[in-house]
């Protein structure tokens, strides 16, 4: 199970990377799971967590009709000084028992409408799969690239500051004797003690049975990842630059411990200083940013994919990355 959530946060992963994350939604998709929530702790989260079985979480696998797979859809749009972007993944995948563990495959396509230099709008679009060890993508005349799973992986837990083992107990309080995350947990209950370190805002709905859990990124952690400007020499307050800042995810779990939908909504709109670089006169930027995400548990199907994908050349991550930085 380690492996199939590290499958499934892999090709989020990549694919916000190829998106190069930042961008909002204007699709009429919403991240936001409803609910009636109430204010919560990590404690309080980890412990209902840490009470779902997560070998059963997408249903019986030794059931002889089971079938379960992933409907995932990711939008961006974005705004930066009167520029506009956008780009929407479509992406379908399916478990599969192998050896008695579970795998997914999957395959989507990605849509992109970005300016170029001279800034006028261009479309693009491109095609991206998935199996147990890569993320293959297809950008036809630009080439067919494919991403080691374990590299994405490993760059996300050194962007978070580094995670414990996930399959190792974790106290739930520093210095505390009890702990929530045992052996088979992902943990889900130590995720949330990780964005409890990260500043994460908790609030639950467990009503009729159900968990929905709802956390929210405070704009103080954005700030301080954005490396804000202080407010003024030597002083500790950084200098706030949001007008509106919402960055919530949702995680929905129905009354048999079995996943519903994990989604996120991001909205946020800011004026950064800059300078104008003909005049040098100093400028204020305005720019806007929102993003919906959406994860649902389907009935599954067969996902097929491209029998070249031995062909597709293996693309080291801090390569992709470096591009997409210079």
């Amino acid at each position: 199970m380690k492996k199939l959530l590290t499958t499934i946060v892999s090709v989020l992963l990549a694919a916000v990377m190829v998106m190069f994350v930042g961008c909002g939604d204007k699709s009429g998709e919403t991240g936001v799971i409803k609910g009636d929530y109430k204010e919560a702790t990590a404690k309080e989260v980890a412990t209902q967590l840490d009470s779902v079985n997560m070998e059963t979480m997408f249903g019986d696998q030794t059931a002889e009709d089971w079938a379960a797979g992933l409907s995932v859809y990711l939008g961006f749009d974005m705004s930066q000084a009167g520029i506009e972007s956008s780009i929407k993944l479509n992406y379908d995948a399916a478990f599969a028992v192998a050896e008695e563990s579970l795998s997914l495959i999957g395959k989507g396509e990605l849509t992109a409408k970005m300016p170029d230099e001279e800034g006028k709008t261009q479309s693009s679009s491109g095609n991206i799969y998935n199996d147990g060890d890569f993320i293959y993508l297809d950008a036809g005349d630009e080439g067919k690239i494919k991403l080691s799973i374990e590299e994405i992986m490993m760059l996300a837990m050194s962007m978070m500051g580094g995670m414990q083992d996930p399959g190792e107990p974790m106290n739930v309080e520093e210095g505390g004797d009890e702990t929530v995350g045992g052996e088979d947990a992902m943990s889900l209950a130590a995720i949330v003690m990780m964005l409890d370190e990260m500043g994460v805002k908790f609030a639950m709905d467990t009503a009729n049975g159900e968990l929905k859990v709802k956390m929210s990124f405070t704009k103080e952690f954005m700030m301080g990842m954005m490396g804000a400007p202080v407010a003024e020499e030597g002083a500790d307050t950084l200098v706030d630059p949001f007008k509106e800042f919402v960055f919530d995810l949702y995680l929905h779990i129905d009354a048999k411990g079995q996943l519903v939908a994990f989604t996120a909504q991001i909205d946020i709109a800011m004026e950064m200083p800059s300078y104008d670089y003909e005049s040098g006169d100093a400028i204020t930027v305005e720019s806007s940013m929102s993003a919906v995400m959406a994860i649902r548990v389907t009935k599954g199907g067969n996902v097929e994919l491209p029998a070249d994908l031995n062909t597709y050349t293996l693309m080291p991550l801090e390569d992709l990355m470096g591009g997409m930085m210079g």
